[in-house]
């Protein structure tokens, strides 16, 4: 039987890891030094150590290759906050490929 609380903890990755990246990126547009002590990069970063976090606790109950296939949420999670916060393009293809990313995490998690 499926762990809900370890895919839970999955998806709780893929989302610190979104938002992580998303900060990342937002640090990168000054200069080495002052991103490097910028609070979007330490956050950033500490996003992704929590998102570490998070997929080895999911991985002590649950099985890899059902959790693995989660990761594939945080491209979901990178094309809403990219498209919310950094006014990127998200045109039908890029949809299209969303959708076939969660009919894929789905199948794969829920049958």
């Amino acid at each position: 039987m499926t762990d809900m609380f370890a895919i839970a903890l999955g998806v709780a990755s893929t989302v610190a890891s979104a938002i992580g990246i998303l900060l990342l990126k937002m640090a990168s547009r000054s200069g080495f030094m002052k991103m490097v002590f910028s609070r979007h990069f330490i956050l950033g970063g500490a996003l992704f150590l929590f998102s570490g976090f998070f997929m080895i606790l999911a991985l002590k109950t649950e099985e890899l290759s059902l959790l693995f296939p989660v990761t594939s949420l945080t491209y979901i999670w990178v094309t809403l906050l990219s498209k919310a916060y950094l006014k990127e393009d998200v045109n039908k293809w890029k949809i299209c490929g969303v959708a076939l990313i969660v009919l894929g995490v789905t199948s794969v998690t829920l049958l």
